[in-house]
C-alpha cells in the first residue's frame, strides 16, 4: 500500500494511457534496479522481493495461474532458475524434499526461507536446469553444494549414510533443549525465531526458542 507507487501508476494510466500491467512494471523497475546496484549483499537481494510482489500483481491482473507449491500431489525436489519469496513461503514441507536454483546467494530470500523452514536447498548453481529433466532422480548435499542427477546405487547408499549421520547430530542437539543459552564467558544470549505463519510456532516451541525475532508478512 505504497501511496507513492500507486500515485505514479495511476498517473501513467490516466495521463500516458498505459495499461495497468505495463504501468506497474514501468514504475517499479527503477526501484528494482536501485536495489540491484547496491553494494550491500542483503539489500541487493531485496530486489527479488520487489520482483516477486510486482510479478504476482501483474499475473493477477492478467488472470495467469501461479504455481501452487502448497498443493503438490507427490514428494518432489524442485529445480528452478529461481524461486520467489512467496514460492518458498507456500511450500508444503511434507511434499517438498528440497530445492535447487540457478541463481541466488546466502542472503537471498529463498536461502533464508529454506533455513527457516528446515528444507534442504542449494542456490546459485548457475546452470543446473541444463542437466536435469522432470522425472529425474536428484540427490544433493546442501552443506557441500553438490548435486547428483540419477545417481547410481553406490552414491544413493552414500547419501543414506550421510542422512543417518545428520539425524544423529540432530538427536545430540535435541539434548540441549531446556538448557540456558549462555556463552562460555557467562553472557546470556536470547535465541529468537524467524516465522511467517502461526503454523511455524510448532517449530519454535520444538526448538526451544525464547521468542519471535522476525515475523514475515509475505
Amino acid at each position: 500500500d505504497d501511496p507513492e507507487v500507486f500515485g505514479q501508476v495511476e498517473n501513467k494510466i490516466n495521463n500516458e494511457k498505459l495499461n495497468a500491467e505495463y504501468a506497474i512494471e514501468q514504475v517499479v523497475t527503477p526501484f528494482i534496479q536501485m536495489f540491484e546496484m547496491m553494494e550491500d549483499e542483503y539489500l541487493k537481494e531485496r530486489a527479488a522481493d520487489l520482483k516477486d510482489v510486482t510479478g504476482r500483481v501483474i499475473k493477477n491482473l492478467l488472470g495467469i495461474d501461479m504455481v501452487d507449491f502448497s498443493n503438490l500431489e507427490d514428494k518432489v525436489v524442485i529445480v528452478a532458475n529461481d524461486l520467489t519469496p512467496s514460492d518458498t513461503a507456500a511450500m508444503d514441507k511434507e511434499k517438498v524434499l528440497g530445492f535447487v536454483t540457478e541463481i541466488g546467494g546466502r542472503t537471498s530470500h529463498s536461502a533464508i526461507m529454506a533455513r527457516t523452514l528446515e528444507i534442504p536447498a542449494i542456490v546459485g548453481t548457475g546452470n543446473v536446469l541444463s542437466h536435469v529433466a522432470t522425472g529425474d532422480l536428484v540427490a544433493f548435499n546442501g552443506d557441500e553444494g553438490v548435486v547428483f542427477v540419477n545417481p547410481d546405487d553406490d552414491k544413493i547408499a552414500e547419501f543414506h549414510a550421510e542422512r543417518e549421520k545428520y539425524e544423529a547430530f540432530r538427536t545430540r542437539l535435541s539434548k540441549l533443549i531446556g538448557k540456558e543459552s549462555v556463552s562460555l564467558d557467562g553472557v546470556h544470549v536470547e535465541l529468537a525465531a524467524n516465522i511467517g505463519t502461526p503454523e511455524d510456532l510448532d517449530a519454535v516451541l520444538r526448538n526451544d526458542a525464547q521468542g519471535v525475532g522476525l515475523y514475515r508478512s509475505e
